[in-house]
């Protein structure tokens, strides 16, 4: 329970659940995750209404707000997978991964990951204070 990996799939149960639901309601309509009932884009008194959808025993949610949470959540959850095997079993012991702040980020190529000494390693190559004048 108390695994890195189990704390993130705790975390994240909700919208791993939601979407595996919304499978499961597409594939099987009479079961337990209710239909997916689907609404085309709309005209409204303002504009037009995105198209939206919904399982039978959900609410009713912006399809393309959705698909780009599910993608943005499932990368981040791989790449934090990943993160914790290598941190479990490091081929490199005093390299660490380090996650690059949003603001940070290249917005033409936005990494999200770098590599990085560990704290181990900058306290071994830092030179003595006496020597730093």
């Amino acid at each position: 329970a108390n695994h890195e990996i189990c704390k993130m799939l705790k975390l994240d149960s909700n919208w791993i659940a939601e979407i595996i639901r919304k499978r499961n309601a597409i594939e099987h309509p009479e079961g337990h995750s209710g239909k997916m009932q689907f609404t085309n884009i709309q005209r409204a008194a303002d504009g037009f209404v995105l198209p939206t959808w919904n399982r039978t025993t959900g609410k009713k949610s912006q399809i393309l707000e959705d698909i780009d949470a599910c993608l943005w959540n499932s990368l981040t959850f791989a790449e934090d997978i990943l993160v914790n095997c290598i941190r479990e079993k490091p081929a490199f012991p005093h390299i660490d991964l380090a996650e690059i702040p949003e603001a940070d980020r290249d917005p033409a190529m936005p990494i999200r990951l770098r590599v990085v000494p560990t704290a181990e390693l900058m306290t071994k190559i830092q030179p003595p204070s006496d020597l730093k004048k």
